[in-house]
């Protein structure tokens, strides 16, 4: 568990000399908080480099605060269009079909998709690159991980989606400089497994993975129930309750964030429409059962 692997070992002990495992371990522990204490004086002796970085000088101009929302089925996008959202992102699969007003280009993604929408929302540098050789105006999604105003204005985004792992004091350092906007509610991944577990559970009776949307659910050791969803790929592993800021609304604009994303997965088409005109109606806040803040108060 440490940076470092010993290439000797020296010893001067009798035959009959004995230590425990404990007592090794705790050398181990020494010499190593030792090494680790004597690199860290060194470093601070070390006269700091300036780094020229590029920043923006002057604050984004003001635009009107938005709600989006991201879907995966039609169902959702026509439930959402017919209630009034017309900021929708759609995979990819159908984004042009039904006019969303972006596709979602994952992290890991085919090289030889199709990029059909005018607008795409990449989910990593790689997508990022492949979006812009094709020539689409091109955002960053929240997966790109962007935590400070140097990475948001790195490239050429039209708009950056903030990590969720940021707090509302470190969205506003960077929505001082770039356009932007957050997840505000959602059912956001913990991560995609290549080893299909719907297939492990005895779930799937398919012979090809391709076209899979199966489901299942897991408990953990307080009960919390983690949804497992395919996506013809991958298994996504969601995290058991979905952030929710309906009722902050007010906070989030006042940290300069642009606009907030609704991330619908599980959602039925009712629940999408009904969810989306709670925030932008902004009254009548009826909250989950159970839900998460995301990182918004981290260091609050």
């Amino acid at each position: 568990s440490t940076p470092y692997i010993a290439d000797t070992l020296e010893c001067d002990i009798k035959e009959t000399a004995y230590y425990s495992a404990s007592e090794l371990n705790g050398m181990r522990r020494k010499a190593s908080d030792a090494l680790s204490l004597a690199r860290t004086v060194r470093r601070e002796k070390e006269p700091r480099k300036d780094y020229n970085y590029y920043i923006l000088k002057e604050p984004v101009t003001e635009n009107p605060f938005y709600i989006s929302a991201s879907v995966t089925t039609k169902e959702q996008y026509k439930a959402l269009y017919d209630a009034g959202l017309s900021r929708i992102y759609a995979p990819l699969s159908f984004a042009e079909e039904v006019g969303a007003y972006a596709g979602i280009l994952d992290a890991v993604f085919d090289e030889n998709k199709i990029l059909s929408a005018s607008r795409i929302i990449a989910g990593s540098l790689g997508a990022y690159s492949y979006s812009k050789k094709a020539g689409k105006l091109t955002s960053a999604d929240y997966s790109m991980n962007i935590f400070n105003s140097v990475s948001a204005l790195a490239l050429d985004f039209e708009f950056v989606t903030l990590s969720p792992e940021l707090s509302l004091r470190q969205c506003m350092d960077i929505s001082s400089y770039a356009k932007t906007e957050a997840i505000a509610y959602g059912y956001l991944p913990l991560m995609k497994i290549g080893n299909c577990i719907v297939n492990a559970a005895g779930e799937c009776k398919q012979k090809r993975c391709a076209g899979c949307d199966k489901e299942i659910k897991l408990k953990d050791r307080k009960g919390a129930i983690f949804k497992i969803k395919s996506d013809g790929k991958m298994n996504i592993l969601y995290n058991s309750v979905p952030i929710f800021m309906a009722d902050k609304l007010n906070e989030i604009k006042s940290a300069g964030i642009g606009g907030v994303r609704l991330s619908f997965t599980f959602e039925s088409p009712v629940e999408c429409a009904k969810i989306y005109l709670m925030f932008k109606e902004n009254k009548k806040i009826e909250f989950p059962k159970s839900f998460t803040r995301g990182h918004f108060y981290r260091g609050f």
